[in-house]
């Protein structure tokens, strides 16, 4: 039996209409919650009833590492990026398999209180980009980082859950 790739498993080619009504990417990608309802926009725009998008934000270091990287001078895999994390977060790429499933450290599965950490698979090629995120018990989303895929590592989540009271 033959492996095979996350791409060949769900395939994340994107038309060059999709591109266009996501042209505004490149500029708004640092503000998360903009950048995901850019993407649902493109991708989803056929659907009279798209999908709904989870509150989403992003950890500094998910920024940092996609400028450290060089992917926000590269429109297209920016954009594969933000498409395959808009998929995942509706299900089209279903969680528990080897493209999305829990992070795990020393065999047990990493989490914050009830916060769960996860691993997405982004790129198959070199250097075989993931994105770790956090997910919340009321299905909102904190992408954590933008690593390697030989890098486990996923930065501390933002907030608490339960949130903590008003002081």
């Amino acid at each position: 039996q033959q492996t095979r790739t996350v791409e060949q498993a769900w395939e994340m080619l994107f038309s060059p209409e999709e591109l266009v009504q996501a042209d505004d990417l490149p500029s708004i990608w640092q503000d998360t919650p903009a950048a995901m309802r850019c993407v649902y926009k493109a991708i989803f725009a056929a659907n009279s009833t798209p999908p709904t998008c989870p509150t989403v934000v992003s950890h500094p270091d998910f920024n940092q590492h996609i400028m450290t990287f060089g992917v926000n001078r590269q429109e297209a895999l920016l954009f594969k990026v933000f498409r395959k994390l808009a998929l995942a977060l509706t299900g089209a790429i279903p969680r528990n398999t080897q493209y999305h499933h829990p992070l795990h450290h020393n065999g047990q599965s990493v989490q914050r209180g009830g916060i769960s950490a996860w691993r997405l698979w982004v790129q198959d090629s070199s250097p075989g980009w993931r994105v770790p995120y956090w997910l919340y018990p009321d299905n909102s989303v904190e992408f954590a980082g933008f690593v390697k895929h030989n890098d486990y590592s996923i930065a501390e989540p933002l907030r608490t859950f339960p949130p903590s009271p008003p002081k």
